[in-house]
């Protein structure tokens, strides 16, 4: 392999030799060098003394990409995860099959001294196991042409016990099919088992006692394919509740049963003998004692601490986290969780990988690492490559596919530097070679350590040593370059190269903006961390010979902030009130904390507040309605529709509340189109009969003209003025409608947030009405019942958010459902995908030849209907640019235009009507497409 020969390289360089004398006499080593190049260094001491390892990390998200980057250099089959659960103890959950055998699968790599390095977080460490004596990790060993063995004690197990072996391990006999990882069916003369720790599951073909053959399965269609020589099965769970186990746990359960109803529940369970979801918390009862992983490691585990202050943080961290999520829990975390002072790697032997940055301590060598910096161009690549042949380095320049390298070779070859192709195959294969000299005894039988001799004495003389002063191009992945100068290594890979490059490309024929970012240059924008800025552009700069994108943020007094795109998720778009621009923060001030601790302070202010709003309406009376009258009748046989069965009981539950003393705090939710206008209708009517106002609480403009043409539509045969508030109406009518309103005059009262101002003035308002509550704020909605403490509120939602789905469920408020769709409703169809003038002039006309409306709807008006073939007759435009007249001639049409809908539950679609949404380039256009034929 390539790891074989560069370890051969740093080894005869001399470069670690105080670090490896100590290793190789058994003692504790520390060495400083950069954390980017650390996968590399513990890949060459495996290489160079193959054994088991624990390498542990601080930070789980770092955990899979730091194990991919050894694996690149030493395989897959010599590296093991041991991932942090996700589930906890203190609830009832089944835990997740996959990261259980994972878990076991790296404990037992550790616990039987294999070949391999298992990649651990700090924070995955402090969730406590059963002790290594137990041997709950071992596996189920299944080979061709041999019985099975339970490799915990050795049993050879027969047909019939091959399934209660699995069931101990947690898997779940599923009946005639796989149900997905820790599963297994047995039928006839075969098992299939779908194991966690690989992604497919296996089917083992017994003739008798004996595997005759094990096959992969496909798991989507049951195929068969792909024999394999042997399998491991780990367990699913990491305890096993046997007799002896349950014996031990049993006095404790039930002395806790006696008066914690939980435990009563698991008391129960455990009588029975059966796994159950929750179990986990049984653990320290089912043992004598737990350990962690670090216990499972051999006095002959090598173990990696990569910044041991940071390990210690992050265990800390998540042993306090888990302590308070075990408050109420009727649970201890003791037993499940150790302290991080309770992380004692006992007496294996450790090596110790820190910053050059940070050593405060002594340390036993500094293995400074440079960068490539070869991005860019392919000068740079050439220049760098030129300079560390004439300095005679081992230089690497790895170009896995087989084309580029090609291509990469002819280059280096025009620019007159010497270049030989090294091919992994070849290392091997010289290896494997020179290894047929060497004892036998000295190979390792391990399952996959053949590639590696270097156990034996003299193993530099089996590895096929790279040449120096020329460009050995290989195939190998290398996952980062990086110039070891002590060691004289230049590791170069095309990612540092190429791959970049193609994104440089790409960015010049994408605007990364519009496709991957939620806002757009000159939008206002909050950084987490520094505030509001203005966001002005996306820019590359080269910052330590490497080119990367950056959001360019302008704050207060010409401030600028380079943010990588790396940390998009720390800035976010500002939502504020429409048409009012921000006060952009002042870096290196305290503004922004300011602004954060005002904020906070307001919140808390608020959900007093809230309590006491609900606290006064539930201790008041309210105002009690009429039964229906005949009018009301009349107005309900209007709707040209058949009710469904859930509208009627919807309608009926809002009546009642009304009849009732008691304030109406009712949610109505149901899907788009089943209905929740017409209830909110009939239940305003209701309110007038009595000569009680309503106001209807809209989000947008659009819906509230709609609203209001419906509610005058229906309403205007009894005599019940209806009224609107919106932009779409005059100063001047607006005026006469608040008078209206003030005079008892108008009934209804539609509009926006509009309605929240000090004008609005009811006479004898009685109930308010708030369509689609999700899209205003908490304050505004409060705020409405804060005018009236006896004023019934209904609030109608698709999408609620989950403080008013835990009010409604928790009582607080009532929550009607309307899940029944009316007849021959279809449900939406909804496409997501790149720009296609095609797809949307399909669409398009579609929508027009069944006689419906299309609402375009788009964040950037720009000439979108150039090249969409559609006819053009009745399509108009509307943006902000245009004067008020035209906007309120555009969108009348649409409220009032054929298949106006007649639910009302979003202002841009039409009832049945199309809907498209197009996130666009450019926001510099603006024409009305509106022609007259």
């Amino acid at each position: 392999m390539l790891i074989d020969s560069l370890a051969f390289a740093i080894e005869e360089s001399g470069a670690l030799a105080p670090v490896y004398e100590k290793l190789d006499a058994g003692q504790d080593a520390t060495l400083a060098i950069a954390a980017s190049a650390r996968p590399f260094a513990i890949a060459a001491r495996f290489a160079a003394h193959p054994q088991s390892m624990l390498a542990v990390i601080p930070g789980e998200d770092a955990v899979d990409g730091f194990a991919r980057s050894i694996a690149a250099y030493v395989g897959d089959a010599h590296v093991a995860v041991f991932p942090m659960r996700c589930d906890y103890p203190f609830a009832p959950k089944e835990p997740d099959a996959r990261f259980a055998a994972r878990r076991a699968h790296a404990a037992w790599a550790l616990q039987s001294s294999a070949d391999v390095i298992v990649v651990a977080s700090a924070a995955s460490l402090v969730r406590a196991l059963p002790p290594s004596a137990s041997r709950v990790f071992a596996p189920i060993v299944a080979a061709e042409g041999a019985e099975v063995v339970d490799a915990s004690t050795g049993e050879v197990l027969d047909f019939e016990s091959v399934a209660d072996a699995l069931v101990t391990r947690g898997f779940v006999n599923t009946g005639d099919s796989l149900e997905g990882p820790g599963s297994f069916c047995v039928r006839g003369g075969t098992i299939d088992v779908f194991l966690g720790n690989v992604p497919y599951p296996v089917r083992l073909d017994f003739f008798g006692d004996e595997v005759e053959e094990i096959r992969r399965i496909v798991p989507s269609t049951g195929q068969t394919i792909t024999s394999l020589p042997d399998v491991e099965i780990f367990p699913v769970r990491e305890y096993r509740i046997t007799k002896k186990s349950v014996a031990r746990a049993m006095p404790t359960v039930a002395k806790r049963a006696e008066t914690d109803p939980v435990w009563r529940e698991m008391f129960g369970r455990l009588q029975a003998g059966v796994d159950f979801p929750g179990a986990d918390a049984l653990l320290p009862l089912l043992y004598t004692k737990t350990e962690t992983l670090c216990a499972y490691a051999s006095e002959q585990t090598l173990v990696v601490l990569s910044e041991p202050r940071s390990i210690f943080d992050d265990a800390s961290r998540t042993y306090d986290d888990a302590c308070k999520r075990a408050e109420g829990s009727h649970i201890s975390p003791e037993g499940l969780y150790l302290p991080p002072a309770g992380l004692d790697f006992g007496s294996a032997q450790r090596y110790t990988l820190s910053s050059i940055m940070k050593v405060g301590g002594m340390i036993d060598e500094q293995l400074p690492v440079k960068r490539t910096e070869i991005a860019g161009s392919a000068e740079k690549l050439i220049g760098r490559l030129r300079s560390l042949v004439d300095q005679r380095f081992t230089t690497v320049f790895s170009v896995p596919d087989v084309r580029a390298r090609k291509d990469m070779m002819l280059l280096l070859v025009d620019n007159a530097l010497p270049v030989v192709e090294v091919l992994d195959a070849e290392l091997d294969d010289s290896s494997q070679d020179a290894s047929d000299s060497v004892p036998t005894r000295t190979r390792r039988s391990r399952r996959g350590s053949a590639r590696f001799g270097s156990d034996h004495p003299e193993w530099h003389r089996n590895v096929r040593r790279l040449k120096r002063g020329v460009v050995n191009v290989v195939d190998v992945d290398v996952p980062l370059g990086m110039i070891v100068p002590k060691a004289k290594i230049g590791l170069v890979s095309v990612h540092d190269t190429q791959g970049r490059n193609a994104q440089i490309r790409n960015r010049r024929r994408v605007d990364m903006t519009e496709v991957t970012f939620p806002f757009a240059p000159g939008d206002y924008v909050v950084h987490a961390a520094h505030g509001i800025a203005l966001f002005k552009d996306l820019v590359r700069q080269d910052v330590g010979g490497m080119m990367r994108d950056y959001l360019l943020l302008e704050y207060a007094e010409g401030d600028k902030l380079f943010v990588p795109v790396e940390q998009l998720d720390r800035v976010t778009r500002y939502v504020g009130p429409e048409g009012s621009s921000p006060r952009c923060t002042r870096l290196n001030t305290s503004d922004w904390s300011r602004a954060l601790s005002k904020a906070r302070k307001a919140t808390k202010e608020l959900a007093f507040d809230l309590v006491d709003v609900y606290t006064r309406r539930a201790s008041v009376q309210g105002f009690r309605y009429a039964p229906d009258t005949p009018w009301q009748r009349e107005m309900e046989e209007a709707f040209p529709y058949d009710e469904t069965p859930d509208q009627l009981s919807a309608i009926a539950e809002v009546k009642a509340d009304m009849q009732s003393s008691k304030p109406m705090d009712r949610l109505v939710c149901g899907d788009v189109g089943f209905g929740k206008t017409e209830v909110a209708l009939r239940a305003a009517f209701k309110a007038t009969q009595d000569n009680k106002q309503v106001m209807v609480l809209c989000p947008t403009t659009i819906l509230a003209q709609q609203h209001y043409t419906t509610f005058k539509e229906r309403f205007d045969p009894f005599d019940v003025r209806v009224e609107v508030l919106s932009r779409f109406r005059s100063p001047a009518e607006q005026k006469l409608a608040l008078e209206g309103f003030a005079k008892g005059t108008v009934q209804v009262l539609v509009g926006t947030h509009r309605l929240l101002s000090r004008d609005v003035n009811p006479h004898d308002l009685g109930l308010v009405i708030i369509d689609e509550e999700q899209r205003f704020g908490v304050g505004h909605k409060e705020q409405m019942k804060n005018l009236r403490e006896q004023i019934d509120v209904l609030t109608l939602s698709a999408t609620p958010i989950p403080r008013t789905m835990q009010m409604s469920l928790s009582g607080v408020r009532d929550m009607s459902l309307i899940l029944t769709p009316p007849d021959n409703r279809r449900p939406v169809e909804v496409h997501v995908g790149e720009w296609d003038v095609d797809v949307v002039s399909e669409a398009i006309r579609r929508e027009l030849q069944r006689g419906g409306q299309v609402y375009y709807v788009s964040n950037r008006v720009v000439k979108q209907l150039d090249g969409i073939n559609v006819p053009r007759n009745g399509i108009s435009c509307s943006h902000d640019r245009r004067s008020g007249r035209a906007r309120r001639c555009g969108r009348g049409r649409g409220a009032r235009g054929r298949g106006a809908r007649q639910d009302d539950e979003r202002g841009a679609r039409a009832r049945h009507g199309g809907f498209l949404r197009r996130r666009h380039r450019r926001a510099r256009c603006h024409h009305d497409h509106r022609k007259r034929h």
